[in-house]
């Protein structure tokens, strides 16, 4: 008997290194795959932060130690902070229009009972097309003298001269803005369309059997069950627009007077126009910085467990 007691504590350990031997399995298969990518994650990453703190003059290819002064002369930098605000007001523009109007899209194409799959694959399209053809094309449309866009207006009344959107103060930025909203939007209506499909049918029907509008019902059945998804849309939509690049740089280059100009062109402008790649390090740093502490904000919303919804 005292034999046969000493002996049962080992079984719970045996189980326990065999689960851990279940876990550890698969690692020496994505070793290689986690070695790469992080050795070529990490030698920009170091470097960006190593040249940050160098001079490095576009005379010579010497560098030398200088501290902090690339993060003084960037932070000093009347343009880097307008185009600081520029991205802000770029990100959080963006993104709430792509929640609104890929919602919106969402639910039109789950109430279609014909042609769902062509008018869906028609929504995504701007999503598929290329950045560049998305900009060349839009250049076309906004073209001053012979675009679309003013060619209709001009034709319905709306407005008695072309207006030379990219080239005005005013109309610059909200007309590059609408591009990309029109270009990531898609992505949006995608995952609400995705959310919308795990909503029960059953809560909704008896919503409206009480009496709820369709309306009302969306609002207090769908939406919550869709909190989870739209934070996670929300937060993956301002990464992206934060860290747009493309559009902007081809159909303005951050004219006129820097008033489209966002911190990624901004660092390239710096970087490969002034060829001061100290001070484009420390910009890049000091972004990488912002969106860190949003990335940490980003990991606890997933990890944040939310009862009733998706």
């Amino acid at each position: 008997m005292v034999s046969i007691a000493r002996a049962l504590p080992a079984e719970p350990d045996a189980i326990v290194r065999a689960r851990w031997r279940e876990r550890l399995a698969g690692i020496p298969y994505v070793a290689p795959a986690v070695l790469v990518i992080v050795g070529v994650m990490s030698y920009p990453f170091f470097y960006s932060i190593y040249l940050s703190f160098r001079a490095t003059p576009s005379y010579t290819t010497e560098t030398h130690f200088n501290g902090v002064a690339n993060y003084a002369t960037v932070l000093y930098d009347p343009v880097f902070r307008g185009s600081l605000l520029t991205t802000v007001i770029w990100t959080l523009g963006c993104t709430l229009a792509d929640i609104v109007f890929g919602m919106g899209a969402a639910v039109v194409v789950e109430k279609l009972r014909w042609f769902r799959g062509p008018i869906r694959a028609a929504l995504m399209l701007p999503y598929i097309v290329g950045y560049v053809i998305a900009s060349y094309a839009w250049l076309w449309l906004y073209q001053a003298e012979y675009g679309l866009l003013n060619e209709v207006l001009t034709s319905w009344g709306i407005i008695e001269h072309p207006i030379s959107f990219l080239s005005s103060f005013t109309w610059a930025l909200p007309a590059v803005m609408l591009v990309n909203i029109w270009k990531t939007m898609p992505f949006a209506m995608i995952m609400f369309l995705a959310g919308l499909q795990t909503v029960p049918e059953q809560m909704v029907l008896a919503a409206e059997l009480d009496g709820a509008s369709r309306l009302r019902a969306f609002f207090e059945v769908k939406l919550p069950y869709l909190r989870r998804v739209i934070v996670i849309t929300s937060i993956l939509l301002t990464f992206q627009n934060f860290n747009t690049f493309t559009i902007p740089y081809i159909m303005t280059s951050g004219g006129p007077l820097n008033s489209t100009e966002i911190v990624s062109n901004y660092i390239y402008n710096l970087a490969f126009a002034n060829l001061d790649f100290g001070s484009a390090a420390a910009a890049s740093v000091l972004v990488m910085i912002l969106l860190m502490v949003f990335a940490v904000f980003y990991v606890g919303t997933l990890n944040r467990r939310q009862p009733g919804v998706v």
